[in-house]
């Protein structure tokens, strides 16, 4: 063995970024084109129950694509500076990639946010109770029993406190309503209330219940369905 050859271990375990770096974004860029930018973020703040985690978190998100596009295009300059042309490409496919999520997500081509809230809302509440359990209270309940106070709002609906709920029902922090579908016939309607951010919940009714059109005022109550019988609700504050 040759005494003054230096033997050097070549750190093969060591990412080359400039390589690895495109395809960790095109992952990230696929991912972002089909759910959208702030999928994670509205899904776990529904989870939690929050509109203002779902604001802060999906302002976040944005920021963060919006940094990954500055990334990509110092990388495009710096390869083409640097001759390396191959790689400065990949960098450009990942800056249209980005540029592409972002559009489609601005012009609602992507998932809403406002379905993985409601999809995130309606897994806490799973969690926390019987969904079937209670489509089959609302399908127990008899339609003249469930009749208002003509006094209040018209009769549209009766508010119920803790003690007059059932027991699926009073684990619940908001407010809890029955209220007639569109037949006339009793559901659930569960609300939550935050100040400047806005009004939001659940409708359950009876399995066989139409989910209604959203309404097409400016406050007025944008309804996405999650399954057959029950849908989430948003109204702006």
């Amino acid at each position: 063995m040759d005494a003054g050859r230096t033997n050097h271990i070549t750190p093969t375990q060591r990412i080359d970024w400039g390589r690895a770096g495109p395809w960790l974004l095109g992952l990230a860029i696929v991912l972002g084109v089909v759910l959208g930018p702030t999928w994670l973020s509205s899904y776990g703040a529904g989870l939690l129950n929050s509109t203002m985690i779902w604001l802060l978190l999906s302002a976040w998100a944005i920021m963060a694509w919006k940094a990954m596009l500055v990334v990509a295009g110092v990388q495009v300059v710096r390869h083409l500076s640097a001759a390396h042309r191959m790689v400065a490409v990949l960098w450009l496919g990942a800056a249209l990639g980005i540029l592409l999520a972002l559009n489609m997500f601005l012009t609602k081509k992507t998932l809403s946010p406002h379905l993985l809230f409601g999809h995130g809302l309606i897994t806490r509440l799973e969690i926390q109770t019987n969904v079937d359990g209670i489509q089959t209270w609302v399908e127990s309940l008899n339609p003249r029993d469930w009749r208002g106070d003509p006094h209040i709002d018209g009769g549209r609906f009766i508010s119920l406190t803790k003690e007059n709920q059932p027991k699926l029902l009073r684990r619940q922090t908001g407010f809890v309503r029955v209220e007639p579908d569109a037949a006339g016939r009793p559901r659930v309607h569960l609300m939550w209330y935050r100040r400047n951010v806005g009004t939001w919940g659940l409708v359950i009714g009876r399995r066989d219940m139409n989910t209604p059109a959203s309404e097409p005022d400016v406050h007025g109550e944008k309804r996405t369905e999650l399954r057959p019988s029950i849908y989430f609700w948003f109204v702006h504050a």
